[in-house]
């Protein structure tokens, strides 16, 4: 064994493990959801067309994905990103559960069954509260339109 190369493969191991250390301590600092209790008024404090204005521009300012494009309808948003043209699948009001967000601005949007549906970094933690708020209250606005039109079925006779 060559003994002028083992002392500095050992600095360089050393210097890996602390680098993998501070790395992981930065990480797991910063994974703790910060609390907040969206704002699910919206819709009913301004419209529907103010809501999905506002959507759009908090995405289309988005960090991570780099949003190209954002389709908001009554019952679901689609997006697409500057690096995939393909749309991607309807983010259904009905189905998120819940944005959880963190710090660094990032939101990622679960749906009722626990999957990942989203995860965006956006451009300030102020538009990461906003995107809460949008969606619980797209989300609200959505359910209370459903609930109305199954009313409105039972009624008819339908």
């Amino acid at each position: 064994m060559n003994t002028s190369t083992a002392p500095t493969r050992r600095s360089l191991l050393s210097g890996a493990l602390v680098l993998c250390g501070a790395l992981l301590l930065t990480l797991g600092q910063g994974c703790s959801t910060l609390e907040y209790t969206p704002r699910a008024n919206l819709v009913q404090e301004h419209s529907f067309e103010w809501v999905s204005r506002r959507l759009r521009k908090v995405l289309g300012q988005a960090v991570e994905p780099p949003v190209a494009s954002v389709r908001v309808k009554p019952d679901s948003f689609t997006y697409t990103t500057f690096t995939d043209s393909t749309p991607i699948p309807s983010i259904r009001y009905l189905n998120v559960e819940r944005v959880d967000l963190y710090a660094g601005a990032w939101a990622l949007v679960y749906s009722r069954q626990g999957d990942m549906l989203a995860r965006f970094q956006l451009l300030s933690q102020n538009d990461a509260y906003a995107l809460a708020d949008l969606l619980a209250s797209l989300q609200s606005w959505a359910a209370s339109k459903s609930a109305t039109q199954t009313e409105h079925n039972l009624n008819s006779g339908w």
